[in-house]
C-alpha cells in the first residue's frame, strides 16, 4: 500500500474509482468529480488540473497548493485524498480530505489513506491539519480518531471538525 500523487499513470485506475463512486455513492461522486459522465478524456483533463493545482511546498501569500493522491494497492486505487495548504497566512495549517470508494469500504483503506496524507502534511512543514467529515459518517470519524484527531467543539452542524497536531 502506497500513497502516490495522481498522474497519467493512474488514468485507468482513476476511471474505475470514479465509476465506483458514481454507482455506489452519488453524493460524493458529484461533490468530487461533477455531474458529467467520465471517460478517458475527462480523466486526463482531471489529472492535468490536479497537476496545475499543486504548487511548490511553500505557496506565496494568498495562494493555496492542493495535491491529489491515490492510495495504490496492487494496480487499484483504494482511496483518494487531497492535501490543501495553507489555511492561514502563516502557512502552518492545512486541510486533509480522504475518500474511499464504496466497494472498498470496511477494509481499513480510509485509515491508511489519512495516515499517509498526514505523513505528506508533515513533509510539507505543517504543524497541524484540519480534517472535516459529516457527523453521520461514523467510519470516517473512527479513521480520524484513530489518527489522533481531536474534535473541535462548536455549534451543532452536519460537519464534524478535527485537528491533528504534528508538533
Amino acid at each position: 500500500m502506497r500513497l502516490e500523487e495522481l498522474t497519467e499513470v493512474h488514468l485507468e485506475p482513476l476511471q474505475i474509482l470514479v465509476r465506483d463512486f458514481a454507482e455506489g455513492d452519488r453524493g460524493t461522486y458529484t461533490a468530487l468529480f461533477g455531474v458529467r459522465a467520465w471517460d478517458k478524456k475527462i480523466a486526463k483533463s482531471f489529472i492535468e488540473n490536479c497537476t496545475k493545482e499543486r504548487m511548490d511546498w511553500r505557496p506565496k501569500a494568498g495562494k493555496t497548493s492542493v495535491t491529489h493522491y491515490g492510495l495504490v494497492v496492487g494496480s487499484e486505487l483504494c482511496g483518494y485524498g487531497r492535501l490543501r495548504f495553507p489555511l492561514l497566512t502563516d502557512g502552518i495549517e492545512g486541510n486533509l480530505e480522504f475518500f474511499v470508494p464504496p466497494s472498498k469500504r470496511g477494509h481499513g483503506y480510509g485509515t491508511h489513506t489519512l495516515n499517509k496524507l498526514l505523513f505528506e502534511a508533515v513533509r510539507a512543514g505543517l504543524a497541524r491539519a484540519l480534517v472535516v467529515c459529516r457527523v453521520d459518517n461514523p467510519a470516517a470519524i473512527r479513521c480520524i480518531e484513530h489518527n489522533r484527531g481531536e474534535k473541535i467543539q462548536e455549534a451543532v452542524s452536519e460537519w464534524a471538525r478535527f485537528w491533528i497536531r504534528f508538533r
